[in-house]
């Protein structure tokens, strides 16, 4: 299991993230219209390989996360950032691992083709070895 499902499972049980609707974009989830709530899509980019010292009988696993939101027209580009903000600060929470290096807020815009406002964040995660099926 990557540690993005591993996050999105976290975020979907957060007392403070339900308000938002949180889903893996690999799932085909269509962003519904009109929003009514925040709707949060998480991606994932990773790759195998490398060399790290003691890493020697494993595979090197780097993994980064995009994660966006989209908020309701009427919500407005400031209200977009909030949601950011807090959900920026709830996944810094729920990190247990500890895995999070880097967080990159972009630039909040609208989107005519689905009326909303978004905006895209880049998380970066720290490399981990993996031996075997961990």
């Amino acid at each position: 299991m990557s540690y993005t499902e591993i996050m999105i499972k976290r975020a979907k049980e957060s007392d403070k993230l339900s308000d938002m609707r949180i889903v893996d974009e690999n799932n085909n989830n269509k962003i519904p219209f009109p929003l009514t709530k925040p709707f949060v899509s998480f991606g994932m980019e990773s790759q195998e390989g490398g060399f790290t010292v003691g890493c020697e009988d494993g595979l090197l696993m780097e993994e980064s996360m995009t994660v966006n939101i989209a908020v309701g027209e009427n919500e407005g580009a400031d209200n977009c950032r909030k949601y950011a903000e807090r959900l920026c600060v709830e996944l810094t929470a729920l990190d247990s691992d500890k895995r999070i290096i880097s967080l990159s807020v972009g630039k909040c815009i609208f989107d005519e083709s689905v009326l909303c406002y978004r905006i895209s964040i880049r998380i970066g995660l720290r490399e981990v070895c993996r031996h075997g099926g961990e």
